[in-house]
């Protein structure tokens, strides 16, 4: 009989690529990601920089910077400014416009995808990872 060994979370996360630091560096277009996160403000009830960072998976930094450029196109307005992370955000008439070309496009409002390098990595290190925990949730030797 083998020993097997199940991987905490933390390190299969760390076998990942490293967290972004500057939207470039997602490998994802700027306005792919914009026009993702105005979905995300128009769907929550109480948009926050938190809220939609989550819904995104991405740093709460970089949702900052997103959000921060659909204020300056007056997509979205700031309702409430208390703490960092916690800035609460409305849509404006111009949002709501451009949200309704943007569903007849394309309806997904899921998490930001993660880039062709991000995903080839993680192939790369997924039959890794499956084999220990396959291995043990399968009951193979």
């Amino acid at each position: 009989m083998t020993q097997t060994t199940l991987l905490s979370r933390v390190e299969l996360e760390s076998m990942g690529p490293p967290l972004a630091e500057e939207i470039s560096e997602l490998g994802i277009g700027e306005a792919f990601l914009c026009d993702l996160a105005l979905k995300h403000v128009a769907m929550l009830p109480e948009p926050t920089t938190s809220s939609v960072a989550e819904r995104l998976h991405l740093p709460r930094a970089l949702t900052e910077e997103i959000l921060e450029k659909l204020y300056r196109e007056k997509l979205i307005e700031v309702r409430l400014q208390t703490a960092i992370g916690s800035t609460r955000y409305s849509m404006l008439d111009r949002g709501w416009d451009r949200l309704q070309r943007l569903l007849s496009i394309c309806g997904y409002s899921g998490a930001a995808p993660v880039s062709l390098n991000d995903y080839a990595h993680a192939s790369a290190v997924h039959p890794f990872a499956s084999r220990f925990v396959g291995d043990s949730a399968c009951g193979v030797p």
